[in-house]
């Protein structure tokens, strides 16, 4: 959850700094996110699973799932090149029809 937690995190910043959809940044960025999510549950797994807690282990288990980290990464770009840009037109849509507009009583 915590994993999920952060990549929420950085996309509602990254949403803030930059204005607009650029398809590719956000692709890259996907893709990224695809590692630092595995790289997070690659620690949880060694910590709660492994023994005993040595380099060699923590190497491992990282070297292990790198065939997975980048299939995940991969299949993140694909879906953020070939869904994202709809999702963005949904989720803009969305936060339009959800802003509330307060006027002034006049006295």
């Amino acid at each position: 959850m915590l994993a999920w937690g952060l990549g929420g995190v950085a996309a509602g910043l990254w949403g803030r700094s930059r204005p607009g959809f650029p398809p590719v940044a956000f692709a890259a960025a996907a893709g990224l996110w695809g590692f630092i999510y595995g790289w997070i549950l690659n620690l949880w797994h060694w910590v709660g699973f492994i023994y005993p807690l040595t380099w060699k282990t923590f190497l491992a288990t990282y070297m292990i799932s790198l065939p997975f980290d980048a299939m995940h990464a991969v299949g993140n770009v694909v879906f953020a090149l070939v869904f994202g840009p709809s999702f963005y037109r949904i989720l803009a849509r969305f936060r339009d029809k959800s802003i509330i507009y307060y006027r002034d009583r006049e006295k």
